[in-house]
């Protein structure tokens, strides 16, 4: 494509995607969080209008039509935080409780429905740093980033905007941040060396390995090693994200769990068809063991009031009994 061409490109593009973002902006918004993601990409654009008419390299002005691309992308996340597509209450409570889990930092939420049947949690900050770190200055960077240290779009399934017991699920997905900063923080030398004092001489692998030359054990090792870090960095990373989620929607967690797992097979082996994820069984029973260490069953037997609240308590702490 030659240069006139994508400067054509570009500008039709950071003109379209200018005039969503105006369309948008003129809508009802339960919280500021939208308005002030409009802002970033906002900025963006006006960045990537100056780094395009700045460079003469045909190769970054391609980068940046696809980054543009991802941006318009973006805009459907505005979209999706209307009032209208997603119950206000709600907006506004989970943004507020899972700001509790960086009480000390000024940690932005935006919650949006989306169509797909998932929940998800996009670290925006983390994102467009990796898109623009090598294209534009530090100082371009601070200008799209003003006054946004940390921000999170939370994604519901469309379906299920008004149930709120998978909204629990949230917490899970809030809980990847913190089970990412400890993964990130492990000494993975000290971690390997661990795993390969484990393996030891493979004989529990193969019997008959010693008889293979050392060239031919050592892919074996090598591919055993990263299957026990890929399998134990999963089943940290959806352990951990429980248990975020349990200290937030506490009892609700396990319950949303539950509903979740229902349609699949409980003890499914990590595999690479399953993506390496522990198997349901195992994460129920860790919430199980921390609900009871807890004393949360107890409590609800303790609890006494009048109807409905008497029945609540009752199925819940028959629920529990049954899953136990």
């Amino acid at each position: 494509m030659a240069q006139d061409d994508l400067n054509r490109l570009s500008q039709a593009l950071i003109a379209n995607i200018r005039a969503r973002l105006s369309e948008l902006r003129a809508r009802e918004f339960p919280t500021d969080s939208p308005e002030i993601f409009a802002g970033v990409i906002d900025r963006a654009l006006v960045e990537l209008t100056a780094f395009i008419q700045s460079t003469a390299d045909r190769r970054l002005r391609q980068y940046c039509c696809r980054i543009l691309r991802i941006l318009a992308g973006h805009v459907r996340y505005i979209d999706g935080a209307s009032s209208s597509r997603v119950p206000a209450q709600l907006i506004a409570s989970v943004e507020a409780l899972l700001a509790k889990l960086w009480p000390n930092a000024p940690v932005m939420f935006m919650l949006r429905v989306q169509w797909s049947f998932n929940y998800t949690v996009l670290d925006i900050i983390e994102i467009y740093s990796r898109y623009f770190n090598n294209l534009l200055e530090p100082a371009a960077l601070s200008r799209i980033f003003a006054g946004v240290e940390a921000f999170y779009i939370v994604g519901v399934p469309s379906v299920e905007s008004s149930n709120v017991l998978l909204h629990a699920a949230l917490g899970h997905e809030a809980g990847h941040q913190l089970a990412s900063a400890f993964i990130k923080s492990e000494d993975q030398n000290q971690l390997i060396g661990k795993i390969r004092a484990t393996i030891g001489d493979l004989t529990w692998y193969d019997p008959d390995i010693k008889s293979l030359p050392p060239l031919m054990q050592f892919p074996i090792r090598q591919r055993l090693t990263k299957m026990i870090i890929d399998s134990r960095q999963r089943a940290l990373e959806e352990l951990i994200s429980d248990m975020v989620g349990y200290q937030l929607f506490g009892l609700s967690a396990l319950f949303a769990l539950q509903d979740i797992a229902a349609p699949s097979v409980l003890d499914d082996l990590p595999t690479p068809q399953t993506r390496l994820y522990p198997p349901w069984r195992l994460r129920l029973r860790a919430l199980l063991a921390e609900l009871y260490q807890d004393g949360i069953p107890e409590e609800l037997k303790r609890i006494k009031g009048p109807r409905p609240i008497d029945e609540i308590m009752d199925r819940a702490s028959k629920h529990i009994d049954k899953l136990s």
